[in-house]
């Protein structure tokens, strides 16, 4: 869901990602653009990178030091610059305890996969 902060500070991918990728984002939206940021802290706080969707699908590799290996959260931004449909965090889900396994969210069964690091992280909200 569009401006949802997705808690990502799970044992097997609290700040293990060093790229991600993801699929079915929405690609226009607030002043025409809509983007995706990867944040330092819980709670979509912290330390940012953010990058214009689409964007090729992915990144392959984080180069902003404060970020790189170090995201615990993210959030698609479409509506506006802030957070406005709350926190949905992963760990509760289901797959989430499994190393390189998928997790959904129950109430719209969209998924976000994640892997170990230097791997992706892939997530379609």
């Amino acid at each position: 869901m569009p401006n949802r902060c997705y808690n990502v500070n799970c044992t097997n991918i609290d700040n293990l990602t060093a790229s991600a990728r993801w699929s079915g984002l929405p690609t226009t939206g607030w002043m025409g653009k809509a983007f995706i940021s990867f944040y330092a802290g819980t709670n979509c706080k912290g330390s940012k990178t953010s990058s214009l969707l689409p964007y090729n699908g992915g990144i392959r590799e984080f180069v902003f030091p404060k970020v790189k290996n170090n995201i615990s959260s993210f959030m698609v931004r479409s509506e506006s610059r802030k957070r406005r449909h709350g926190f949905a965090n992963v760990c509760g889900w289901k797959g989430a305890d499994v190393d390189g396994g998928s997790v959904s969210e129950a109430d719209n069964d969209k998924k976000a996969e994640y892997k170990p690091v230097n791997e992706f992280l892939c997530c379609s909200v």
